[in-house]
């Protein structure tokens, strides 16, 4: 699964190029991620060439995409999609990157770096998620992605790859775009 900032970044993307003018929109890319339940439950997941994916045909067929948080939810689910299934396969293959942790030390050390390369308004965005008003959701989980968002960690990379990461990001954003016109 990408990082916070990588969902935020997408869906700062995403709503620029479709002209979306509905914060939900940043609710929804980071909702799987911050609702009380397992995340089998919340990202819809199926098995996948090594990794459990989401269902985007399930979700986009039994969802109003044209509700702004739905659509933000859709990318998300997306985005960790396409990261599993083709980022890691390509760029990373046969390594456990979940484990121990270690990629989401690389998370932190790209999150400012990547929110920048994207012009993202990191601090706007905060606050609307800081306002998120859903019985659903987890306070801590809430709390974990927001501060993820505020992170600044210098330090080496030990997975990912900088530049290949923020590419991915935005070809994934624009492949969505794509994908989303052609089945709407």
């Amino acid at each position: 699964m990408p990082s916070a900032a990588a969902h935020i970044a997408a869906a700062h993307i995403v709503k620029n190029k479709l002209n979306i003018d509905d914060d939900s929109f940043y609710v929804g890319a980071i909702l799987p991620d911050i609702l009380d339940m397992d995340k089998r439950v919340s990202h819809f997941k199926k098995q996948g060439s090594f990794f459990l994916v989401p269902k985007l045909d399930y979700y986009r067929e039994n969802h109003d995409l044209t509700n702004m948080e739905n659509l933000g939810y859709y990318l998300h689910l997306y985005l960790d999609y396409y990261f599993l299934e083709d980022y890691l396969k390509n760029n990373i293959p046969n390594v456990d990157v979940f484990s121990n942790n270690i990629i989401y030390k690389d998370y932190d050390i790209l999150s400012d770096k990547i929110l920048s390369r994207f012009n993202v308004d990191k601090d706007y965005v905060t606050s609307i998620l800081e306002k998120v008003n859903n019985p659903k959701i987890s306070e801590k989980k809430l709390s974990l992605n927001i501060k993820c968002l505020k992170m600044k960690n210098e330090g080496e990379l030990l997975l990912l790859n900088e530049n290949l990461f923020l590419d991915f990001i935005e070809k994934a954003s624009l492949m969505f775009i794509e994908d989303l016109e052609k089945k709407l």
